[in-house]
Formats: structure tokens, sequence, C-alpha cells
């Protein structure tokens, strides 16, 4: 899966999982912990290249 499709799903969860979550584009900006796992995930990327 792209790296663009995996933050899509990570938006998605969030948002359904987070009653107080209004859209996308608010978890995508202030959301520290989506930030975290995003950062995980390309660091993690650049380490199995």
């Amino acid at each position: 899966m792209s790296i663009l499709g995996t933050i899509r799903e990570d938006l998605q969860a969030a948002r359904g999982q987070d009653p107080a979550a209004r859209s996308n584009v608010e978890n995508a900006l202030v959301y520290s912990g989506l930030h975290a796992i995003w950062a995980h995930r390309v660091a993690h990327r650049m380490w199995a290249v």
C-alpha cells in the first residue's frame, strides 16, 4: 500500500474512533498521535531501504 493510502486510512480510523474529531483536515493538523505514527512509518521506510 502506498504511503498516501496509509495516511488516508489513519485519518479515517482516527475520525471514526474519536467523537471529538470533526474533519480529516483537523486530524491531520492537530493530532500529535497521528504525527508520531506517520514519523515512525517514514523513518521505518527510510531504515528499510
